[in-house]
């Protein structure tokens, strides 16, 4: 990569990457994961939030939503624990975490094919 004259999204996403990369030895030194999250900038400069989360011992990632997930399950009355799976329309989903703030769809779940997707607490618990 070239000296960078000005900010863009293409060299902010290629510095980023470069930054997980460099990041990943850490991650692994201390056995927690690190994530580079939102990024804001302007021509001249940027920010980016890095996010680190402890592992827990059975492999799940251990972030705000999960914490979250594990606060309000009883609460809440869902069925499932945290990283649990299901299958739906010929796919696989794991319960990867809970957002308190979102009323109508607050279960977080992983699908097969990598992108996370909100669900409704009625849905989750259907699969218990």
């Amino acid at each position: 990569m070239k000296k960078v004259t000005s900010f863009n999204r293409q060299n902010i996403r290629q510095i980023n990457s470069e930054i997980e990369s460099a990041l990943a030895s850490i991650a692994n030194k201390y056995g927690v994961e690190l994530s580079v999250g939102n990024t804001r900038f302007t021509s001249s400069n940027f920010s980016t939030k890095i996010e680190v989360a402890t592992i827990a011992s059975n492999g799940t990632v251990m972030t705000k939503e999960a914490l979250d997930f594990n606060r309000y399950r009883s609460l809440k009355g869902i069925q499932l624990n945290l990283g649990d799976s299901f299958q739906r329309n010929g796919k696989t989903y794991t319960v990867v975490g809970y957002k308190p703030r979102s009323h109508k769809y607050p279960i977080l779940a992983s699908c097969s094919d990598g992108k996370t997707y909100k669900l409704p607490i009625n849905l989750v618990n259907s699969y218990a």
